[in-house]
């Protein structure tokens, strides 16, 4: 979940998500802290530093096309907890550590956390590495591209997350993700 916000102490951390195996799925659609409701968050500290974003680890999942899940765009999306802002310091972004993913006609959308962004003086956070990510996939997937449906390749996408930005006389950005072995 989203870590608290807090007023003159620091925000709370993001949760984290570890250990994840799946062994054999026909998946429609996968998701891991959807960015459109911030799970995974640092939470925002309007009298200190934001929380630090939630780290994702330990997943392997393979998913086949058996023909049972069938949908207009398969899709894997993994990302780990963005920083939170804070006035005096953004958050650190979640890391993404160990994570398999083998596909049949899915995208996949891969991101470790942005770091979060100073609001009044003081540092921007570190955005999230990821480490060892492991990702296949092939095949066709069926899009409505100007109201006609169409196959496509299967997009793929691997991110570091962004620094967050600094403030103040002093206010150094935070530095951007690292990618460390890629497969």
């Amino acid at each position: 979940g989203r870590g608290g916000d807090g007023l003159a102490g620091k925000a709370g951390n993001g949760g984290n998500v570890k250990t994840i195996s799946i062994l054999e799925a026909d998946l429609i659609s996968f998701i891991i802290n959807d960015i459109s409701n911030g799970k995974g968050d640092g939470g925002v500290s309007t009298g200190n530093k934001g929380g630090k974003g939630g780290d994702i680890s330990d997943v392997k999942i393979t998913d086949s096309d058996y023909g049972i899940a069938t949908s207009e765009a398969n899709f894997f999306n993994l990302r780990s907890g963005d920083g939170g802002d804070g006035d005096k310091g953004g958050g650190t972004g979640g890391l993404l550590n160990n994570v398999l993913f083998s596909g049949t006609e899915i995208e996949i959308d891969v991101k470790s956390g942005d770091g979060g962004n100073a609001l009044l003086t003081g540092a921007g956070g570190k955005a999230g590495n990821i480490n060892n990510a492991q990702l296949s996939s092939y095949g066709t997937i069926l899009k409505t591209i100007a109201g006609v449906p169409i196959q496509v390749p299967a997009d793929s996408s691997l991110r570091a997350g962004a620094g967050g930005d600094g403030a103040g006389t002093r206010g150094l950005g935070g530095l951007g993700g690292n990618i460390n072995l890629v497969n």
